[in-house]
């Protein structure tokens, strides 16, 4: 009973710090972000302008996300054919 309360209060507190977190938070990433904060319509929109570095990186990281959900396939299916031959 002890580790399922620790558990339980570990959980609530980190929700609990989340939601705290993301109430206090006053960054502008959108534009519907800025309308509840200035009452005045928008009129023009800064592109976000991607560096080659950036653009690299992006590319790599799509890459790396899509090995490891194949090595992740892969294991899985190794997995359950060990567990077919053993079982």
């Amino acid at each position: 009973w002890f580790s399922l309360g620790g558990l339980l209060a570990g959980l609530s507190l980190g929700i609990a710090l989340t939601a705290l977190l993301e109430l206090t938070n006053v960054r502008v990433r959108q534009e519907k972000d800025i309308l509840g904060i200035v009452p005045v319509s928008i009129l023009v929109e800064i592109p976000h302008l991607s560096t080659p570095g950036e653009a690299r990186s992006h590319v790599l990281r799509w890459w790396t996300e899509l090995g490891a959900a194949a090595a992740l396939v892969v294991l899985i299916v190794l997995g359950n054919l060990y567990a077919f031959i053993k079982g």
